[in-house]
C-alpha cells in the first residue's frame, strides 16, 4: 500500500498511533532501522520548532557529522534540497519520523513533499490522543492510520536488485582473495624501469614477501589484458583463446606449488623465474620503436578510446600509486604477449591521471566526504577530482548528461571522450549530486561548477574540512595524465 503510485499521485502518509506514549513502540520503531535496506528512523531534536532543524536531523540520521550539519552555510530550502538528494542516493525507500506529534504544521508539510520528491515511502509515529481531524494536521496527504507496530515499520528484507557475482570455482575464489589480500596492504617504492626490466629488477629489489604482492598485481594486469584482446580481436594475430588458455595453464601450476594458503604470503622463491634477457631481446627491440608509417599494413593503432577506458578501468580505485604502477607494467607485458606494444609515458614518479592522484580515491576517503560535507555538490567535487585528476578549470564544464545513470562512470571529451569509472564506495556521491543539481535547474545543466569556484577555491576548502590535504599541483592546471599520452599498436605475431 505504501509506496509510488502508477498515476504519479501523492505518496500516501502512514500514521503510527501511539496514544500513551508506550516505549515498547518506540524500542521497535528505533529496532526498525536498517538503511542497508532502504529504512531510515529519525528521532526530531527535542525542543526545536524550526524546519530546518527536522533537515538537520535527517542529515544525521544518514550519517552526516553533526558538527559539520550544524556549521553549513547553506538556506533552509538548500538543507532540505540536500536531504532531499542524500535520500535518493542512499536508496531509501521508508523514512519513518518519531515523535510526529511535536512536530510544527509546518515541518510535516516540508515532509511530505520530501516523501514525494524523493520518493519515499513516509511513516509519522504520533505519540499522543489523535486530534479532532487528521486532515488539519496533514490536509495535502492521503493519510493511513495504524495502531500495529507491525504493519508501520516491518520491511521485507530483500537484496537489492543487481547482478550476482559469477565464481568459476576453487582458483577464481582463492585468487580474488589473494588479489583483495594485496590490495588491503602497503607496497614499498617499485623500480621506474620500463616493462621488459621492471619484474626482474623488482625481484632483484625488493623482499620476498614484497615482491610476491607486486607480482600478484602485475599477473592481474597481464591477465586483464586477455579480456581486452578479445574485444579487439581483429587487432590480434591469432585468436586470443589460445594465449589465454596458455596463461591460465601457467597459472595452475603456480598456485598448485603454492598450496591452499595465499600466493602472497606462502609461496617459496624461485616459483616465479626471470625469464632469460636473451629470450625476449629480439621482439622488444622491434616493439619499442614507434611506428614508422601510421597506414603501414603492418602497423595498426588501437583505438584510443577503447585503450583508455581499459586503462583507465583497471587502476580504478588502486590504493597507491604503487599498485598502480605494478598493474600497469603487467598490462604492458600482457599486451606483448598479444602481439601488441603499450607505450607509457617514462618517468612514472611524475605521472598525473587516474590512479596516481594524492590521495587515491579510497573507501575511507569517499566516507570523509559524505560525512563531512552537507552540500552534495562539493562533496562530488572532491570525489570528482580524485577519480579523474582533472583540472578543476575542466571539472567545471560537467554536465549532468555526462554522468551515467548509473553513475558508474564519468565522461570527459577533452582532448576525446574518456569515461572515467566512478568507484563503487562512491557512486553515491555522484547521484546526491545529480539529484541536488536537477532539482534547481531544468535539462541538461552544470554538475559541478557550484561546488569548485572560479579559481578552485570552493573545491580546496571543502578539501580541507574533509581533513584531506591535496598536492597544490592538482588544483592547478597540469600537463596531460599519463592515460591521455598512452598509445598501442599491433607490431607483429604474439610473443611465444
Amino acid at each position: 500500500m505504501i509506496g509510488p503510485s502508477a498515476s504519479g499521485a501523492p505518496l500516501p502518509v502512514t500514521i503510527l498511533l501511539d496514544a500513551v506514549d508506550d516505549y515498547r513502540v518506540t524500542r521497535a520503531v528505533l529496532g526498525s532501522l536498517d538503511r542497508a535496506s532502504g529504512v531510515l528512523v529519525v528521532n526530531p531534536t527535542v525542543g526545536t520548532t524550526a524546519v530546518v532543524s527536522l533537515a538537520r536531523d535527517i542529515l544525521v540520521a544518514l550519517g552526516k557529522q553533526p558538527a559539520a550539519v550544524v556549521s553549513s552555510r547553506i538556506g533552509t530550502a538548500a538543507m532540505w534540497q540536500a536531504a532531499t538528494a542524500w535520500l535518493v542516493a542512499a536508496g531509501i525507500g521508508r523514512l519513518v519520523v518519531l515523535r510526529g506529534h511535536r512536530l510544527p504544521q509546518r515541518a510535516l508539510a516540508r515532509l511530505t513533499q520530501l516523501a514525494a520528491d524523493a520518493p519515499v515511502a513516509l511513516t509519522v509515529v504520533w505519540h499522543a490522543p489523535p486530534p479532532p481531524s487528521w486532515e488539519t494536521v496533514l490536509p495535502a496527504s492521503a493519510i493511513c492510520l495504524s495502531r500495529q507496530v507491525a504493519e508501520a515499520v516491518a520491511v521485507a528484507r530483500q537484496p537489492k536488485p543487481g547482478a550476482a557475482p559469477v565464481v568459476t570455482g576453487e582458483r577464481r575464489e582463492q585468487k580474488d582473495h589473494t588479489l583483495a589480500h594485496v590490495l588491503s596492504q602497503a607496497l614499498p617504492p617499485l623500480p621506474g624501469s620500463e616493462a621488459p626490466w621492471f619484474r626482474a629488477d623488482a625481484q632483484r629489489l625488493l623482499q620476498r614477501k614484497d615482491f610476491c604482492r607486486v607480482d600478484v598485481l602485475y599477473d592481474y594486469g597481464g591477465e586483464a589484458v586477455c579480456a581486452f584482446a578479445s574485444a579487439v580481436a581483429e587487432q590480434v594475430n591469432r585468436p586470443p583463446a589460445e594465449c589465454c588458455r596458455q596463461f591460465r595453464a601457467r597459472d595452475e601450476a603456480r598456485l598448485a606449488e603454492c598450496g591452499p594458503a595465499s600466493r602472497a604470503m606462502a609461496c617459496e622463491p624461485g616459483l616465479w623465474e626471470v625469464p632469460s634477457w636473451e629470450s625476449v631481446r629480439a621482439r622488444w627491440a622491434a616493439l619499442l620503436s614507434p611506428p614508422e608509417s601510421a597506414v603501414s599494413p603492418q602497423v595498426q593503432e588501437c583505438d584510443r578510446r577503447s585503450l583508455v577506458r581499459f586503462l583507465v578501468g583497471l587502476v580504478a580505485g588502486m590504493p597507491s600509486g604503487a599498485h598502480s604502477l605494478a598493474v600497469l607494467r603487467g598490462a604492458q607485458a600482457g599486451f606483448l604477449r598479444h602481439g601488441l606494444h603499450l607505450l607509457l609515458p617514462g618517468r612514472p614518479e611524475r605521472w598525473s591521471g587516474p590512479g596516481f592522484t594524492d590521495l587515491p580515491f579510497t573507501p575511507a576517503v569517499a566516507e570523509q566526504c559524505r560525512s563531512r560535507v552537507v552540500d552534495p555538490l562539493h562533496a562530488c567535487a572532491v570525489a570528482a577530482l580524485l577519480v579523474t585528476s582533472l583540472p578543476p578549470a575542466l571539472l567545471g564544464f560537467m554536465r549532468l548528461s555526462n554522468l551515467a545513470p548509473d553513475a558508474a562512470t564519468l565522461s570527459s571529451y577533452l582532448p576525446f571522450r574518456i569515461d572515467y569509472p566512478v568507484p563503487e564506495w562512491g557512486r553515491d556521491l555522484f547521484a546526491a549530486a545529480r539529484a541536488y543539481a536537477a532539482g534547481y535547474q531544468p535539462g541538461d545543466g552544470p554538475l559541478l561548477s557550484r561546488g569548485i569556484g572560479r579559481a578552485g577555491q570552493i573545491l580546496a576548502g571543502t578539501a580541507r574540512q574533509c581533513g584531506l590535504r591535496l598536492r597544490p599541483a592538482m588544483l592547478e592546471p597540469g600537463p596531460e595524465g599519463w592515460h591521455v599520452r598512452a598509445r598501442c599498436w599491433t607490431k607483429g605475431p604474439p610473443l611465444a
